[in-house]
C-alpha cells in the first residue's frame, strides 16, 4: 500500500507515470460537496476488504489517468471525511487520514485516508438508501455480489475464531 509523503513524490511519481489507480489506490480530484458524501463513504467502504489509500487533491486527464496536482483546503477536511465515513457505513471501518501539506501554502495539500483491511468486512453504505457491500477492483469500486459477502462475512468468522485460538 502506497502512502505519500510529500508533495514532490506524489508530483514525481506523476511525471514517472507510476502513479495510476489499483484495487489498493485511488485518486481523487477534491473532496464531496455538501450532500455527496455517498462516493466517499462507497470509495472508503470498497477499500476495507483489501485495504487501500485514496488520495485527494490530483485531477485526471481526459483517460482517467492521474495527470495534474490540484491541492485542497486542508482545514477540517481531516474530521470532515472521518464524519462522513462514521455516518454513511454500517459498521463505521477504521481510517487514518494524513495531511500532506503543498510546498507552495501549507493551507492546502492531500489528504490521504489509509484505509487498513478490516476483520469486520464487508462494510454497508447506509446512506441515499443505498444499503449495498462495495469491493474493488483494479479500474474502480464494483457492487459485491451475495456470493462475495458471503464469502467475507466467512472470513470474518475464521478471523474471529482465529484471534479466539491465538488468544487462549
Amino acid at each position: 500500500m502506497w502512502l505519500p509523503e510529500s508533495e514532490d513524490q506524489i508530483q514525481q511519481s506523476l511525471l514517472a507515470g507510476t502513479l495510476s489507480e489499483t484495487s489498493t489506490f485511488d485518486v481523487k480530484r477534491e473532496l464531496p460537496t455538501q450532500g455527496k458524501a455517498k462516493s466517499l463513504a462507497i470509495d472508503v467502504a470498497a477499500m476495507t476488504v483489501d485495504g487501500g489509500v485514496i488520495l485527494y487533491g490530483v485531477d485526471e486527464d481526459e483517460n482517467g489517468r492521474p495527470a495534474t496536482l490540484s491541492p485542497i483546503v486542508l482545514a477540517n477536511a481531516r474530521e470532515r471525511i472521518d464524519q462522513i465515513v462514521r455516518s454513511t457505513i454500517s459498521e463505521p471501518p477504521q481510517i487514518h487520514v494524513h495531511a500532506i501539506p503543498s510546498k507552495a501554502d501549507l493551507a492546502v495539500g492531500y489528504p490521504a485516508v489509509v484505509v487498513p483491511p478490516s476483520a469486520r468486512a464487508p462494510h454497508m453504505v447506509i446512506v441515499g438508501n443505498e444499503y449495498r457491500y462495495y469491493g474493488r477492483s483494479d479500474t474502480g469500486n464494483v457492487i459485491l455480489t451475495e456470493g462475495q459477502v458471503a464469502r467475507l462475512y466467512e472470513r470474518r468468522q475464521r478471523w474471529e475464531v482465529d484471534r479466539d485460538a491465538l488468544l487462549n
